[in-house]
C-alpha cells in the first residue's frame, strides 16, 4: 500500500463546498453514491492522486492519462461519468453518517476489497495518506507466499494493530494475492534470466509497486 499525497488540486469546486461544511461544523448530505453532486469529481481527483491504482491493494483501476488537467474545467471533471474498476470507499465507516463526503476519509478501491471490508472498523495503523505512514517501516512482504506482514521490528501491540488493518483493508485478499504473485514472479524471472534489467522491469510495472520493491530488496537485486 503506497503512501499517497492526497491533494485536491483538480476538484476545486468540491473542495470549496467541502471546506465550507467543515468550517461551519455542518453535517454532510447523506451518502448516495454515484448520485452525489461531486461524486465524479471526487473519484477522478482520487484516481489521479492514486495513479489510477486501488488505494489499498495497488491493483490497476483506471488510466491516469484520462484524468489530466486538460480534462477539467473550472474545478469540475469535464468529461462526465466514466467507468472504472472500483468503488468510492470510506476508510472509517463510522464517519459515513455525518461526514459522508469528508475528503480525508475517501479513497477509490477495488470493488471486491470494498465489499469484503464492508463496515469493519479500522485501527488507523495503516492509512495511506497519513503524515507518518511509511509502508517500508510498517510492513514486510513475504515473497514466497506474496503476503504483507507487520514489520517484525515493531512492538507486538503495534504489530497486532497493523495485522488487523492488513486484514480489514484486504492487502492479502487471496484472489488479488494470486495475481500479484504472478505479476511479480514473472518480472523477477525476467530479471534473473537477464531478459530485463531492473530499470526496465520497473518501467514495465503498472501495479503492485510496493510489493515489487520489497521483493527485490529481499532478494538483493540491484
Amino acid at each position: 500500500m503506497r503512501k499517497l499525497n492526497k491533494t485536491l488540486a483538480l476538484a476545486t469546486i468540491y473542495q470549496g463546498w467541502h471546506n465550507d461544511l467543515e468550517e461551519n461544523n455542518e453535517n454532510h448530505p447523506a451518502y448516495n453514491s454515484a448520485n452525489g453532486e461531486f461524486y465524479v469529481d471526487i473519484v477522478a481527483n482520487l484516481l489521479w492522486v492514486q495513479d489510477g491504482l486501488c488505494a489499498y491493494s495497488e491493483q490497476f483501476l483506471y488510466d491516469k492519462a484520462e484524468l489530466v488537467a486538460e480534462n477539467w474545467a473550472e474545478g469540475r471533471y469535464a468529461k462526465g461519468k466514466f467507468e472504472f474498476y472500483g468503488n468510492l470507499e470510506h476508510y472509517d465507516e463510522s464517519l459515513k453518517g455525518n461526514k459522508a463526503w469528508l475528503w480525508s476519509n475517501l479513497f477509490v478501491v477495488q470493488t471486491d476489497i470494498n465489499n469484503k471490508k464492508g463496515t469493519k472498523p479500522v485501527m488507523y495503523a495503516l492509512k495511506p495518506d497519513a503524515d507518518d505512514y511509511n509502508p517500508f517501516s510498517l510492513l514486510e512482504y513475504d515473497f514466497v507466499e506474496h503476503k504483507f506482514l507487520p514489520n517484525r521490528n515493531i512492538n507486538f501491540a503495534e504489530q497486532a494493530r497493523i495485522l488487523h488493518d492488513i486484514n480489514v483493508l484486504g492487502l492479502n485478499f487471496k484472489p488479488l494475492t494470486q495475481v500479484r504473485r504472478d505479476v511479480i514472479n514473472t518480472l523477477i524471472e525476467e530479471i534473473q534470466l537477464k531478459k530485463k534489467s531492473l530499470q526496465e522491469a520497473r518501467a514495465s510495472l503498472r501495479e503492485y509497486f510496493t510489493a515489487f520493491e520489497m521483493t527485490i530488496s529481499n532478494l538483493n537485486i540491484v
